[in-house]
């Protein structure tokens, strides 16, 4: 299947991969996000299954890179914000229930397209793992067993997991300092004046 992005998804994955590393001159078309995103599952597959939490993070940076969420549970679609439409949706919808079993062991872990990307999957792995709690023994071992088949070496994953930590620390400055008393604070002033002037109702 060949599918090319939108002209909405071509702005959207423009600026995020200018806000990501600052070079948007090439883009990932939606079967190599879909790709991506599969191996991280298979990976974890590896070790246990994938939580909800986890699912819910690799599909919502699938959305992000252009990959429709228009046909996605009401749930998702209120996460996900609505905002992506233009690529076939049965490529979300696929991530979404997808089990593993792309990559079946180790030995087909060594292919090109996975190792020239083995950096930008620990990263992943690192921030799956942290959603919702400290990353445990057993998963950082998990990244570590994984960067040790691809050659990655030990001080190149804790340097990712050092940026990992470094962008959470960000991440709280951040909205500290933007939005000191809370975004819900900030959010309910735009909505009581466009409620105001008859824009929507909430």
């Amino acid at each position: 299947m060949n599918v090319k992005h939108s002209n909405r998804d071509k702005i959207i994955t423009e600026w995020f991969f200018h806000e990501w590393i600052g070079d948007s001159s090439h883009l990932p078309g939606p079967e190599d996000v879909l790709l991506f995103m599969k191996i991280i599952i298979d990976i974890v597959s590896m070790n246990r299954v994938i939580d909800d939490s986890e699912r819910n993070y690799l599909i919502g940076r699938a959305a992000i890179l252009g990959i429709d969420i228009h046909r996605i549970s009401p749930f998702f679609i209120y996460i996900l914000c609505l905002s992506f439409t233009g690529v076939p949706e049965e490529m979300l919808e696929e991530l979404q229930t997808y089990q593993g079993g792309l990559v079946e062991d180790v030995a087909s872990l060594d292919m090109p397209h996975i190792r020239k990307t083995r950096m930008g999957i620990i990263y992943n792995l690192f921030r799956i793992f942290g959603i919702e709690h400290k990353i445990s023994p057993k998963e950082l071992k998990l990244i570590h067993n994984f960067g040790n088949q691809l050659d990655v070496t030990k001080d190149q994953i804790n340097q990712i997991k050092d940026l990992f930590e470094e962008e959470e620390k960000l991440r709280q400055r951040r909205a500290q300092l933007l939005f000191p008393k809370g975004f819900d604070d900030a959010l309910v002033e735009y909505q009581k004046y466009n409620i105001g002037k008859g824009k929507f109702d909430i």
